[in-house]
């Protein structure tokens, strides 16, 4: 019984520390006019806590794996994405948006479920994972190897200016990098395609521009995995073409667009993650950057009415940067745990994302050293 009053004074304390600062962001926000930002000058953030302290405050049940929690919510997202390809069935045209933009929401839930086999959280055997992943990944047309090789890059380098695998910190313009912002904010299914192309022949993304350091040639990478999921996206492709061939519009209600949809979930979902329009999070110079200060240029967002589909994806962000072995199905009790903690540092936006899409993708383009301290923050 004490333990159980003691975790519930501690859920409650958490609950006290989320309020006020929720308060306290929302009075800055309206203090401040629409469109400026909190001072660019940044000193490089400095941490009354560290990754050792953090993982002390947290149960050890948050570091367990979960196979049926994990085949359960792969469960859930298999029914629901069927629900709506039947609704896509018979639904009026007017009403088709709607459910193609659920569906969207919901085969990203393969990608959640995929995500957590490639951090090897779902089962104990690593070939579960990677058999469960290299099929999940399929949803966003993705191959699981080559993904995983940059994703776990990512996961090391995150919100380094040089060494970032996903997101370019440029300080400079150029043509490529216009192209790609205005490509994000108005055609995202398009991305699709280039993410599965860059990643199927093995290219990285760096500064705009395609870089010669191939996956193929990472001592990490898995070569057999990584050939039988150039297996399987042949076989996707060719079912694609195949089904134009025979049932062109057919494939396109029931394959292309939910496919498309997919994709361009996934990278607003990616973008939003780590970019914000009010000064939340900055990158870092190779002087400046540390594991901690990357990790924490996270946000934390809530993607209603949909959360449901993604599996926490976007609600526990911050931890899973912090400590990428904790399943994201334990999120919640994690956070519970270490949220006071991390103060004032802790980003949650609750705002809808989708309604923060274009105004982050506008305010987040470029970064800037205005300060000369290898902080970078972000601009027009």
């Amino acid at each position: 019984n004490a333990e159980y009053m003691g975790a519930l004074n501690s859920l409650s304390f958490c609950e006290e520390i989320r309020s006020e600062r929720s308060e306290r962001s929302m009075q800055e926000r309206s203090a401040r006019p629409r469109g400026v930002r909190m001072s660019e000058a940044r000193a490089p953030p400095e941490y009354e806590f560290n990754l050792t302290s953090l993982k002390a405050a947290l149960p050890p049940i948050c570091f367990e794996r979960s196979a049926s929690i994990a085949l359960g919510q792969l469960a859930q997202t298999i029914l629901t994405t069927g629900a709506l390809l039947y609704l896509v069935s018979i639904s009026p045209p007017v009403l088709l948006p709607i459910v193609y933009l659920f569906l969207s929401f919901s085969m990203y839930g393969f990608l959640a479920v995929g995500h957590e086999a490639a951090h090897g959280t779902n089962f104990s055997q690593k070939w579960m994972n990677d058999a469960l992943g290299s099929v999940c990944m399929l949803a966003g047309f993705m191959p699981f190897e080559n993904w995983r090789q940059g994703h776990l890059e990512h996961h090391r380098w995150t919100a380094h200016e040089d060494l970032e695998e996903y997101f370019t910190y440029s300080r400079t313009s150029t043509p490529v990098l216009r192209s790609v912002r205005w490509l994000m904010r108005w055609l995202p299914p398009v991305g699709l395609f280039v993410m599965h192309m860059m990643y199927l022949l093995g290219l990285r993304g760096k500064r705009g521009v395609f870089l010669s350091r191939n996956l193929y040639f990472n001592k990490e990478l898995n070569r057999p995995l990584s050939l039988v999921n150039l297996g399987l996206h042949v076989l996707q492709i060719g079912a694609l073409c195949y089904g134009f061939w025979a049932a062109p519009v057919a494939t396109l209600k029931y394959g292309l667009l939910p496919l498309m949809g997919c994709g361009a979930v996934n990278l607003m979902i990616g973008y939003l993650q780590h970019r914000d329009d009010r000064g939340a999070t900055v990158a870092f110079d190779k002087m400046t950057w540390t594991k901690l200060r990357g990790a924490m240029q996270t946000i934390d967002r809530s993607f209603w009415p949909f959360d449901v589909f993604i599996h926490g994806a976007a609600r526990y962000h911050v931890l899973h940067h912090l400590f990428p072995s904790i399943p994201h199905y334990r999120g919640a009790v994690a956070m519970a745990a270490i949220e006071a903690l991390l103060g004032e540092h802790y980003v949650r936006d609750e705002r809808s994302a989708l309604a923060a899409y274009h105004p982050v993708l506008r305010a987040s383009h470029l970064v800037e050293d205005k300060g000369g301290n290898g902080v970078l923050t972000f601009r027009e």
